[in-house]
């Protein structure tokens, strides 16, 4: 599995990167701690069988928020071909 953050200043945060998880709940290790980056902020799990490079998902994110005009909350999914995901958007204010 893997995580990534797409923000309203149009960064790509990778969260986690190809983590192994079993069925079920999990508690992923770390934690993520929001930025002063204000606006919305899509937060994207992605479940892969194999797990793509880093660097194939933050392309992923770039290519989703150019293609919803920077904006996270327009982006719908990342193309990460064999990958299933989720995702929650997020309003940081001040």
């Amino acid at each position: 599995m893997a995580v990534v953050g797409l923000d309203a200043a149009q960064a790509v945060t990778p969260y986690v990167e190809g983590e192994r998880i079993g069925s079920g709940t999990q508690v992923l290790p770390g934690a993520i701690r929001l930025d002063e980056t204000l606006g919305a902020e899509r937060i994207v799990a992605l479940f892969c069988g194999d797990a793509p490079s880093p660097d194939a998902i933050v392309g992923a994110g770039r290519r989703a928020l150019a293609k919803a005009g920077g904006d996270p909350a327009a982006v719908d999914a990342l193309e990460v071909d064999g990958c299933v995901q989720s995702s929650v958007l997020i309003r940081k204010v001040e």
